[in-house]
């Protein structure tokens, strides 16, 4: 090891690698936890009100629905921020040269940057 490397977060590292492996066996030699069961009661009676409703909103990620989700979140995006159609087409196009020009064109001194 160099001098460059910090001991004490590798330590920490190290343990916290051996509790992910540790849990990672628990859970897969003990497919029901009893625990599980029970917080998984709890969590179900509370009454989550309207917030309920953007549930399923999580079970669509992945799915054709969730695409769709994303593409409405980003016209959205560009119909507020329309600077962001410029990032989105240089994001957008094969062509390398464009991406660079559009880098060259945002590119800023850091005094401009720090500047309130």
């Amino acid at each position: 090891m160099t001098a460059s490397v910090n001991k004490p977060l590798i330590a920490v590292a190290g343990v916290f690698a051996f509790t992910a492996a540790a849990l990672a066996f628990y859970i897969a030699a003990h497919p029901f936890i009893p625990a599980d069961v029970t917080i998984e009661d709890d969590i179900q009676s509370i009454n989550w009100g309207p917030l309920a409703l953007t549930f399923p909103i999580f079970s669509w990620i992945g799915d054709f629905k969730g695409a769709a989700l994303e593409v409405l979140v980003f016209v959205i995006i560009l119909l507020f921020n329309r600077r962001a159609w410029i990032l989105a087409a240089a994001a957008s196009s094969p062509n390398p040269r464009l991406i660079r020009a559009f880098q060259a064109a945002t590119r800023c001194s850091s005094s401009r940057w720090l500047r309130f």
